[in-house]
């Protein structure tokens, strides 16, 4: 399988591009999103980057206009880290969406669930991704408050740069509320129900359209860490060739 890789001038894009060509060998194709040019594109009929900023975002987009597959790395769900944590492997999208059937046999200790604070922490979207999504961020936060007090909570908004440490602020939690923000995944480990888009996020694809903490505290978590440890590599990994079974099953 040839495979185009697409990479910035960041340092992370670079690395990772470098892993992945060594994983690919012969059957990996180096572009960046200044040569994104048609022919590029329709050089192979699989891209994979790093990210979406940088050029990323149109190239994915053009990508997908053209028919082609895509896959988006970035930081892992579990044990994140560069250079030496785990990476999330996404099909045109940000993040996996669940699968059931896709299960590793790993799983992070999961804590119970909390009885929690008075507060739903609303994490937006970055303006990039609200930009890759077509998200309006008045409005989602809007949603996300209304949906905050139909849960008897007060909301409470919380960006990707606030200088609150996490855990205190989970602390004083009794949801989040996401569109696909990491937040999500680290609350449900420590016990707060936490909800998530349902179309672009691993955390909502989980829970659907349940909409009560009731509803969501039946679900099993386990299923989903699983499902997350299933869908990331370390580079180590990655260089060593073992991504191609994971595009492959993402193909059919």
């Amino acid at each position: 399988m040839q495979v185009t890789i697409w990479i910035t001038e960041h340092p992370y894009s670079q690395r990772v591009g470098m892993s992945l060509k060594m994983g690919f060998k012969n059957d990996g194709v180096l572009a960046t999103p200044l040569d994104g040019s048609d022919e590029k594109i329709n050089a192979t009929d699989v891209h994979i980057g790093y990210g979406i900023l940088r050029g990323m975002a149109d190239v994915y987009r053009r990508i997908e206009k053209a028919g082609k597959h895509w896959f988006n790395v970035d930081l892992g769900y579990v044990d994140p880290g560069h250079f030496d944590g785990q990476y999330r492997i996404a099909y045109k999208n940000t993040q996996s969406l669940f699968d059931e059937k896709i299960q590793s046999e790993k799983c992070p200790k999961i804590s119970p669930w909390k009885n929690g604070g008075d507060v739903a922490l609303l994490c937006p979207p970055t303006d990039h991704t609200a930009a890759f999504f077509h998200i309006d961020d008045a409005a989602w936060i809007a949603a996300a408050e209304a949906k905050a007090r139909q849960f008897g909570l007060t909301p409470k908004i919380r960006r990707k740069d606030d200088p609150e440490n996490l855990e205190d602020a989970l602390a004083q939690a009794g949801a989040v509320i996401a569109f696909n923000s990491s937040v999500a995944w680290k609350a449900l480990q420590q016990g707060v129900p936490a909800f998530s888009d349902v179309r672009y996020s691993t955390v909502g694809s989980w829970h659907g359209n349940v909409d009560s903490m009731d509803a969501l505290k039946k679900l099993e978590r386990e299923s989903l860490f699983r499902f997350m440890c299933a869908n990331q590599l370390s580079l180590l990994d990655i260089q060593q060739g073992k991504l191609l079974p994971m595009l492959k099953r993402s193909l059919g």
